[in-house]
């Protein structure tokens, strides 16, 4: 059966039509070798298929796939598939975009020698163990597939990839900003200032947020693994965040019956902590305000 090409990507990618006249782009080494749109091209060269349902998605799919190898495309989608019998959950469509668009990134930063820390890796391999094993995986499939070592910390930015494709309509990202507000205002409250939103610390803390919200909201309670006695440390050395960190918790508990498991008091606490520290006049000992 012959397909027609309505838009070509490279020589390897084109945009056609399905029999139900939905838009997909269909991949296959050489497929529009010396083709123009129109042109019709034997479908035993397909070798993959992208439905995106949404529009978004597949515009962006498209844009980026013009300059991915095919065996970054076919790597991708090997890790997306992977991915969803792991978790087995709907994701995102925009999940094949960024994974696609991220895999062509990470090993253009390594060809460049450029090497991007992820700030967030002990909390997604706290928090996410399920999620971080997929990156794992995938950095394994890119090693296998492509011969590129890629550093653990790219591991962390994939699982992250696939926490935000897990979350479901903008009713739910509403409730999430929301929140995320809420406790900031907390925050600033206890401490009676503005904060730098420029700081990198405030951008951790605020990514450390949102992993937090989409937790509480799809019921994904974090079992301890921090003991009394260390978070009694923690206490100790960082007080004045830890009772900003107990009121965050009292709130959370009262609004929304949730209570904080030791490690989120945790890596909260140290969050609030570095905050604090860009603070004029605030440091670990100083008292915040009352309620």
């Amino acid at each position: 059966m012959a397909i027609v090409i309505h838009k070509i990507l490279n020589n390897n990618v084109i945009v056609t039509e399905d029999a139900g006249h939905n838009e997909i782009v269909v991949m296959g080494r050489g497929i529009a070798y010396k083709k123009r749109p129109g042109d019709l091209v034997d479908d035993t060269l397909v070798q993959k298929t992208f439905h995106l349902d949404k529009g978004e998605a597949n515009s962006h799919f498209q844009e980026i796939v013009r300059n991915i190898s095919p065996e970054v495309l076919e790597v991708s989608d090997e890790i997306v598939s992977e991915a969803k019998i792991a978790l087995n959950k709907n994701l995102n469509d925009l999940i094949y975009v960024n994974i696609c668009d991220h895999i062509h990134t990470a090993i253009s930063n390594k060809q460049k020698g450029i090497v991007v820390r992820n700030a967030m890796l002990d909390e997604v391999k706290r928090f996410y163990p399920k999620e971080y094993s997929i990156g794992q995986m995938a950095l394994k499939t890119v090693r296998v597939k492509l011969g590129m070592d890629l550093p653990d910390d790219e591991a962390g930015f994939i699982a992250m990839h696939f926490i935000n494709a897990q979350m479901e309509g903008n009713a739910r990202i509403d409730k999430i900003t929301e929140l995320i507000q809420q406790i900031i205002n907390i925050v600033r409250k206890h401490y009676h200032i503005e904060m730098d939103e420029d700081s990198v610390y405030y951008y951790r803390f605020i990514t450390h947020l949102k992993f937090f919200a989409q937790r509480l909201f799809n019921n994904n309670v974090y079992q301890n693994s921090t003991d009394e006695e260390f978070l009694l440390l923690v206490r100790t050395k960082y007080k004045n965040a830890y009772d900003c960190v107990d009121r965050v918790n009292r709130f959370i508990r009262k609004n929304y019956g949730y209570t904080l498991s030791n490690d989120e008091i945790l890596y909260l606490t140290i969050h609030v902590e570095q905050i604090s520290k860009i603070i004029p006049g605030y440091g670990e000992n100083q008292e915040g305000g009352k309620e």
